[in-house]
């Protein structure tokens, strides 16, 4: 008589990814750079992401890439700290394209906007326009901090498959 097989549920792989602090030298705040190996990990990672945020439904189907902002305020009686964190930012190896990280370094640059400076109505452009071009330095400075990041860590080769000119 044959033995009876069992099969054993394994509990889900926890998905691989590289951490990095990124900072711009000289300043305190800083930002979360999460690059999962496939798109399914990076999902897993956003949602244990989100669990621990207090986020009970989150869904990343679908998504190439997400920047999540981030509060670090803490409180001691009567003071309320602010912490030097601001967001958090999730790539994949399989979707590591120029647009990609464009995009999210966008959603990065106004999520730090966010954090230094809440209101964000620029209005009239000639009133306005250091406000307009502090972001535009900010988003350029993301873009090349996390392309660097990625080429330093070898996670893309830029002689084949991603240049940033």
């Amino acid at each position: 008589m044959p033995s009876e097989v069992k099969s054993e549920s394994k509990p889900p792989r926890k998905p691989r990814v590289t951490v990095l602090k990124m900072q711009k030298p000289g300043w305190n705040d800083w930002w979360e750079l999460r690059v999962a190996r496939t798109q399914k990990e990076m999902q897993l990672d956003i949602a244990a992401f989100d669990k621990e945020a207090g986020i009970k439904e989150s869904d990343a189907t679908g998504v190439l890439g997400q920047v999540s902002p981030v509060s670090t305020l803490t409180f001691d009686e009567d003071e309320v700290t602010i912490g030097t964190q601001f967001a958090t930012m999730f790539l994949n190896r399989e979707d590591l394209t120029p647009g990609v990280v464009a995009h999210e370094c966008l959603h990065l640059a106004m999520a730090h906007e966010r954090f230094i400076n809440f209101a964000m109505d620029y209005g009239d452009e000639s009133e306005n326009i250091e406000d307009e071009e502090r972001l535009a330095y900010y988003l350029t400075s993301c873009i090349r901090g996390v392309y660097t990041t990625l080429v330093e860590q070898k996670i893309i080769n830029p002689t084949k498959e991603f240049k940033l000119v």
